[in-house]
């Protein structure tokens, strides 16, 4: 068999790329199966470490000399060329081991310039192997009937790295009763839907509240035709984004649709609505004129139990955002409370006593999922694209930071910068807000705490003005 040289360098290379295969299994496997694992994530990281080290001192070991060999210098290695013809020719119908020769015809000048001398020659093998081994597994019946409508959403969440699954199946409980197609037209709220099997339905056979559809009520329809359209164009960028060939009256798309849209509400509103920018620019009278509802809402929207709108956190707050913050006949005002109430009765996609929420099944009230701005108004922020700008990002390995720089906006009348980070699929981050001084460049940085692990993290820099969003780029920044 061919054999070619092989030295320390090429061996701690392989070391650097299986501790690269290592770290990309760790964050894998944790962000599709248990992404709040956070500590389970890091550890495992750490073994990868352990075992690179390990990797390192191997290497360190086949070409150093020990003992009375420290007199003859390092040696030279030689590795079996894996990737020949007649390796692979040879190996092709392995079943256990292979033997090999390895000759070499050492010159005269070995001996030096003595009639007796000593030199040592060793075999040190560094190799890689997989190990089989059979288990036992035990499968259980699931936890719902097979291809019901809560199983389907319970996946669909989990594919998707959605944080609480359960949160999910209480919202679509709330909205629509979990029901997507009727076997019959639906003729709106109020009316009768005997649930049809089918996954995928349009016309008067999705459920529908006149302005939101499907088992997620998404919103699709108003009465104003260009608000309809706005609407709608947002849905289709979702769709291409989200769902490949699916639309919003299938069900695993809409499912995913309200999936983004609950996250996009918590990364908006986690920190509570009077921390949004809106409302602190509530006395600017462009954002008095565009945002009334939320406005209104945000200040004095109380529930029929007393709760205040403007107390709600995290995820409460999210649930508020994705029905609306009004507190008029178009929304539902106790929405959040009956969301919780059915939350607390679903456990692992199961309902543990329907007794206890049927009366929230498909209670919602209202018009459904509409804006936060006024529906008489019909102003929405509009989105434009920046190709100018240049987001550029740096990573100190040394101090575990990330610093994003970039230049001023080329559109008028932008008030604040806003950088917002995301780490593969596990939602978005607002990391800094930035106040335009009509400086030449900006910058801030995001610390990369210890217990977080990624190979990649993706920062966008949003510019705000009033009813303007301009996305001015993007950049991916490599923390390994």
């Amino acid at each position: 068999m061919p054999f070619k040289e092989y030295d320390e360098t090429k061996c701690k290379k392989t070391c650097e790329d299986l501790l690269f295969e290592c770290n990309t299994a760790c964050v894998d496997s944790y962000i599709k199966t248990d992404p709040g694992d956070v500590p389970g994530r890091l550890s495992c990281v750490n073994e990868c470490k352990t075992s690179n080290e390990k990797c390192n001192s191997e290497c360190d070991f086949l070409f150093k000399p020990t003992g009375e060999e420290n007199l003859q210098g390092d040696y030279k290695g030689y590795a079996l060329d894996v990737g020949s013809l007649e390796f692979r020719d040879l190996n092709k119908d392995i079943d256990k081991h292979r033997s090999f020769r390895c000759r070499f015809d050492p010159s005269p000048g070995v001996l030096d310039d003595t009639p007796i001398t000593t030199k040592y020659f060793r075999v040190r093998a560094k190799y890689n192997y997989l190990i089989e081994n059979s288990v036992q597994i035990n499968v259980e019946q699931s936890l719902v009937s097979p291809g019901t409508p809560q199983e389907s959403l319970v996946r669909t969440a989990l594919d998707h790295s959605f944080e609480d699954p359960d949160l999910l199946y209480a919202i679509a409980y709330v909205e629509s009763g979990l029901r997507h197609c009727c076997q019959a037209g639906y003729g709106g709220p109020g009316s009768t839907c005997n649930p049809s099997d089918q996954k995928s339905c349009t016309g008067d056979k999705i459920i529908n509240s006149g302005t939101s559809i499907g088992v997620m009520q998404v919103r699709y329809y108003a009465q104003d035709p260009d608000l309809q359209k706005r609407i709608q164009d947002e849905v289709r960028a979702r769709e291409r984004k989200l769902c490949g060939e699916e639309t919003i009256f299938d069900f695993d798309c809409n499912a995913k649709l309200g999936i983004d849209i609950l996250r996009e509400k918590y990364n908006e509103y986690k920190n509570g609505c009077t921390s949004t920018y809106i409302w602190r620019n509530r006395d600017d009278s462009e954002i008095k004129k565009t945002y009334p509802t939320f406005l209104d809402g945000c200040g004095n929207g109380v529930t029929s139990s007393g709760v205040r709108y403007d107390s709600y956190r995290e995820w409460d707050a999210a649930v508020r955002g994705y029905n609306g913050w009004g507190r008029s006949s178009n929304f539902d005002v106790d929405y959040v409370e009956k969301v919780l109430n059915t939350y607390e009765q679903i456990k692992n996609g199961q309902i543990q006593d329907e007794n206890q929420i049927r009366d929230y099944f498909a209670s919602r009230t209202g018009s459904g999922m509409i804006s936060d701005d006024s529906l008489d108004q019909d102003i929405q922020p509009t989105t434009q694209t920046s190709t100018i700008t240049e987001v550029t990002g740096t990573y100190d390995q040394n101090n575990k930071e990330v610093t994003i720089s970039w230049p001023k906006s080329e559109f008028a009348g932008v008030t604040d910068y806003q950088v917002i980070r995301s780490i593969s699929n596990t939602g978005h981050d607002i990391i800094c807000n930035v106040n335009s001084d009509n400086r030449n460049e900006y910058s801030c940085t995001n610390k990369i705490q210890p217990n977080e692990v990624s190979l990649i993290i993706t920062y966008e820099v949003l510019s705000n003005a009033p009813n303007q969003q301009y996305t001015e780029g993007r950049t991916d920044v490599s923390t390994y």
